[in-house]
C-alpha cells in the first residue's frame, strides 16, 4: 500500500479519534518529508531505525527554508527536528496497532527506542508498592 494510501487512512482514524487537523497535518508532512528522503516508501514494514537516524542526521545539515527564497545558512532547530520524529513515530505506532506493519520489534522502526535495561529496572523498582507504606 502506497505512503498516499497509508497516511488517507490515518486521517480517517485520527478524525475518529477526534484529533485536531492540525495534528494531522503535522504528521502527513512528517512522514512525507521521511517518504521522499528515502526516495519514496513502497513497504512501511521494511523501514528501519537506522533509516530514521539517516534522516535525523539529513535533517541536522539541511538548512532552514530549503528551496525558499529566504533560505538562510541556519541549520533546522533540535526542537523542529524532534517534533517531524515524533510525527514519524506516531505514525509508525498507528502502523503497528492497526496490523498494517506486523513484526515491528525485529530491527524495524521502533526496536531501538525502547527503554534501556536500567531504566526500567529503576522504573519497575519505583512503582513496586512499598509494604511499609500504608495506603492512607
Amino acid at each position: 500500500m502506497s505512503i498516499e494510501n497509508l497516511l488517507l487512512k490515518y486521517k480517517l482514524t485520527a478524525e475518529a479519534e477526534g484529533s485536531s487537523a492540525k495534528t494531522f497535518a503535522h504528521v502527513n508532512l512528517s512522514v512525507r518529508l521521511f517518504s521522499d528522503f528515502l526516495g519514496g516508501i513502497t513497504d512501511a514494514g521494511q523501514v528501519t531505525a537506522d533509516d530514521l537516524r539517516h534522516f535525523i542526521v539529513y535533517l541536522r545539515q539541511r538548512p532552514k527554508w530549503t528551496g525558499k527564497r529566504k533560505q538562510k545558512n541556519e541549520k533546522l532547530s533540535a526542537n523542529t527536528i524532534n517534533t517531524y520524529v515524533r510525527g514519524i513515530k506516531a505514525f509508525w505506532a498507528w502502523l503497528e496497532r492497526e496490523e498494517i506493519i506486523k513484526d515491528i520489534h525485529n530491527g524495524t522502526l521502533s526496536n531501538n527506542y525502547k527503554i534501556e535495561p536500567k531504566i526500567r529496572k529503576f522504573i519497575e523498582k519505583r512503582l513496586k508498592p512499598n509494604p511499609k507504606r500504608s495506603a492512607f
